[in-house]
């Protein structure tokens, strides 16, 4: 069985989603409570790696993205 590539679409789908799980995991906790939260830290680091593994995957999908808006894309070529 051949899984097909993931295509532009879905990969921000995939940051959108991760997104909105940080939104709702962090949710109205100050700053101080995120800090005191292991768990909540961990759930956020990991919406962050999907955030930066699917733009990275999106730069090489379409170059021209990259190209036509190089400053929206700096932090992941930093990276």
């Amino acid at each position: 069985m051949t899984l097909k590539p993931r295509r532009l679409p879905e990969r921000i789908r995939d940051m959108l989603v991760a997104i909105s799980n940080i939104e709702s995991d962090i949710g109205e906790m100050s700053k101080d409570e995120f800090l005191a939260d292991g768990k909540t830290q961990r759930a956020v680091i990991e919406g962050l790696i999907v955030i930066g593994e699917a733009g990275n995957t999106i730069m090489q999908l379409d170059s021209s993205l990259q190209e036509a808006h190089p400053a929206l894309w700096q932090q992941f070529r930093d990276t």
